[in-house]
């Protein structure tokens, strides 16, 4: 698949339902939602480059990095048309049936079990799309909540890349 091809595909946004959650992939009409998302601080302080994102940088990372990334689907998870939260599902090499899942949900949407729904949704499409066997999860090492979650998942210890912990799963 061509990089217009990728692009094409990404503009047209696949969508997978849960009971409860309809997950969306992310579109350039989200770009708000997604900095609004992004820029909480209780949670952009445990991501790779912690800092407040801005419009401009969303917009140049979309238009310019993921829509030519056929490794990596975003995607808005949202509640009765309400967005919620934000996952992402990357495919850490072609040749390897390997990917990332990464999930950020709005503060007052945590302890739902929203999470965990949408995270087993977006593994499972993974398995059937790109036939993956294993899940992996980057969390930084202070993220107790979100290193809680991932074991609540069945995600287990693998190694450590400080500051962050890295966990797997079979699939």
């Amino acid at each position: 698949m061509d990089k217009q091809e990728i692009c094409i595909m990404k503009k047209q946004p696949l969508e997978i339902h849960t009971a409860r959650l309809c997950l969306r992939q992310i579109t350039a009409e989200d770009a708000p939602i997604l900095v609004e998302l992004r820029s909480e601080p209780e949670s952009y302080r445990f991501f790779r480059a912690p800092h407040r994102l801005t419009l401009v940088e969303h917009i140049c990372w979309y238009e310019e990095k993921y829509l030519a990334d056929k490794n990596r689907f975003d995607w808005l998870a949202l509640r009765e048309e309400t967005p919620i939260g934000s996952f992402s599902l990357k495919r850490l090499q072609e040749d390897v049936a390997c990917a990332e899942i990464s999930y950020l949900l709005a503060p007052e949407m945590r302890g739902n079990g929203y999470a965990a729904e949408a995270v087993n949704a977006l593994l499972q499409w993974g398995v059937e799309r790109w036939k993956i066997r294993q899940g992996i999860a980057e969390i930084h090492c202070d993220n107790i909540a979100s290193r809680r979650f991932a074991e609540r998942m069945h995600f287990s210890f693998w190694k450590e890349d400080p500051p962050f912990i890295c966990y797997r799963k079979n699939l």
